[in-house]
């Protein structure tokens, strides 16, 4: 959907004499002169703003939005608790994607037509698989197209990987991830989940929102998707399977996603504030 889509439902709410609320947004980039001027004006008469990170502040402010409240809160999935891992369980069986093997999540979308990531990821899924020993399943966060995405990933790989290929709720989708020992992510809401279930996360960069959220649990992103190395993945990638027991940082990622936890929650009580006055 394109912003000026939004920017109409807006306007239309304010034509019919609502309340709106924009709620847990990430904002921007928002580029161009009549892009900004637009939403500097529908902003600026909304009731309430909660957005998901420090970079989105910056982003309202700089586009002089400054008139009604505005509180960064989080992504509100993060106020899911961690589900039951059996349902994932099953859902690898099914694939006969479970056993002694450790399990490597990996996320991917399409992105402007670019191919060399994907190139770099097989590569990746490939070393991963000879050097840890690892089983690689790759998540459709975002059915179909993701899948698509997943294949054409598979399809470049020397080994043998796992494709979900069905469409799953967001309770599978966590208990899926929590039955991983790592998950490589280009769609934010992997490496959510990661977050929720406490596995260990890599996120590629290609979105400010990618950055922002890392940011936000004390991680930075491995590379840009546009000249992402297979080194480089590779790099991380032992890092973290060597540390992913490491109990400081696992208690110190668990703090800080309890803090966003508890930012999540706050984005539907203030909404529920705002229609009660």
């Amino acid at each position: 959907r394109s912003l000026y889509y939004y920017m109409g439902i807006i306007f239309l709410a304010f034509m019919a004499g609502l309340k709106v609320m924009l709620y847990a947004q990430g904002i921007g980039p928002i580029r161009g002169h009549l892009p900004r001027r637009l939403m500097r004006w529908l902003g600026n008469r909304v009731s309430l703003i909660t957005v998901r990170d420090e970079g989105s502040l910056d982003e309202l402010a700089d586009m002089g939005i400054t008139r009604p409240q505005i509180v960064c809160t989080a992504d509100p999935v993060l106020a899911i608790h961690p589900v039951d891992r059996a349902l994932g369980r099953a859902i690898l069986h099914a694939y006969h994607a479970d056993g002694a093997k450790p399990v490597v999540g990996i996320s991917v979308r399409d992105w402007q037509g670019w191919h060399h990531y994907k190139e770099v990821i097989a590569a990746t899924a490939d070393q991963m698989i000879r050097e840890l020993g690892a089983r690689v399943v790759f998540l459709p966060m975002q059915y179909p197209e993701d899948v698509k995405a997943a294949q054409s990933v598979a399809a470049l790989t020397q080994e043998s990987c796992t494709v979900l290929e069905d469409e799953y709720s967001t309770t599978e989708f966590l208990s899926l991830v929590g039955n991983m020992e790592l998950v490589l992510g280009i769609r934010l809401h992997a490496l959510i989940f990661a977050g929720v279930m406490g596995v260990p996360m890599l996120g590629i960069s290609y979105d400010p929102k990618i950055d922002r959220f890392l940011a936000s649990v004390g991680e930075q992103p491995v590379g840009r998707l546009q000249d992402v190395t297979v080194e480089e993945l590779m790099t991380a990638v032992r890092q973290k399977w060597h540390a992913r027991q490491t109990q400081n940082k696992q208690t110190r990622h668990q703090a800080l996603l309890s803090e966003l936890r508890g930012k999540a929650a706050s984005n539907a009580e203030l909404a529920l504030q705002l229609l009660q006055k």
